[in-house]
């Protein structure tokens, strides 16, 4: 958990207030820095795309909602029916 608050806060560090996707550079992996509107508590993504899907439809995310972190994994196709 500690290096995830490590990669979003290096992110910020880096990458500024910009609301765009930004990408660093030789790997699948972008960022975007942004703070919620009415807290201003840290709302910024890390976003790394899956080598086998080219289309950039399954990626995994590392999200702060509110201050806190969470995990997503968002795929191409269904992983239940």
């Amino acid at each position: 958990m500690k290096i995830l608050i490590h990669l979003l806060t290096a992110a910020a560090v880096l990458g500024g207030t910009s609301l765009a996707d930004s990408r660093v550079p030789g790997t699948r992996v972008s960022y975007k820095v942004q703070k919620e509107a009415l807290g201003g508590t840290n709302a910024s993504m890390i976003f790394i795309d899956a080598a086998e899907d080219p289309s950039g439809k399954t990626y995994v995310s590392f999200v702060c909602d509110l201050g806190a972190p969470y995990f997503r994994l968002d795929t191409k196709y269904s992983l239940v029916n």
